[in-house]
């Protein structure tokens, strides 16, 4: 299991490896008051996101992007690229999910003990320590998001209201102080990608061109 304190000591061993190359910040703080980590790779004025771990329980997503980062930083062959790109990693935005759905019950609080797991086993913890699904939180299309799970739990809830939980308005601040010019989110199931929706008409075409082009490179 990739557990945040594995992040984060990775990060700080990848930015003493490449000072040159690597920043290391936060974009916030998670309701528990764990960093939202993120590193930068090269300087360049081109911006591309990408973000792991929505859900807890897919802290894969974090080792990929983290391993990711390693392999680019020491591409040599890659050193002129990240004078014109800057890749920023946050590895893991739901730190506190991913601790539940590594060690479990030892990881609530009294906030969150009574929280219903929907599939009776931690490990299969998806939501935020404040029992929010943190992918169906932002605004986009909130009020047609769907599930017959009301109340704060292990998966599936939505929250009380769009950007409600304070990892999502920390990512959504990050973009709005970045001109990101591509943007993309790595989960854990289902070997597809969702590449644009009835709220991005106006990316769907360029956005539906990266996906095929990836989906080849996957092949």
């Amino acid at each position: 299991p990739y557990a945040y304190e594995n992040m984060m000591r990775e990060a700080l061993l990848l930015r003493e490896r490449y000072p040159e190359l690597i920043q290391l910040g936060s974009i916030g703080k998670s309701s528990e008051g764990r960093e939202l980590t993120v590193l930068r790779l090269g300087d360049g004025e081109r911006h591309v996101l990408l973000v792991g771990a929505h859900h807890g329980r897919e802290y894969i997503s974090s080792a990929l992007l983290m391993r990711m980062c390693e392999e680019y930083a020491g591409r040599a062959g890659l050193r002129s690229l990240w004078r014109r790109v800057s890749l920023w990693f946050v590895p893991m935005l739901n730190p506190d999910g991913v601790e539940i759905s590594i060690y479990g019950k030892s990881a609530l609080t009294e906030k969150n003990k009574d929280f219903v797991c929907i599939l009776g086993d931690y490990a299969t913890w998806k939501a935020n320590a404040r029992g929010v699904d943190l992918n169906r939180n932002y605004p986009c299309l909130f009020e047609k998001k769907r599930s017959t799970v009301l109340v704060p739990a292990s998966e599936m809830y939505k929250g009380e209201k769009p950007a409600s939980e304070c990892e999502v308005q920390a990512l959504m601040a990050f973009t709005r102080q970045i001109p990101v010019c591509l943007a993309a989110t790595f989960h854990a199931k289902g070997e597809e990608i969702f590449y644009g929706d009835s709220n991005t008409p106006e990316t769907t075409d360029l956005s539906f061109e990266i996906a095929k082009t990836l989906q080849s490179d996957c092949g």
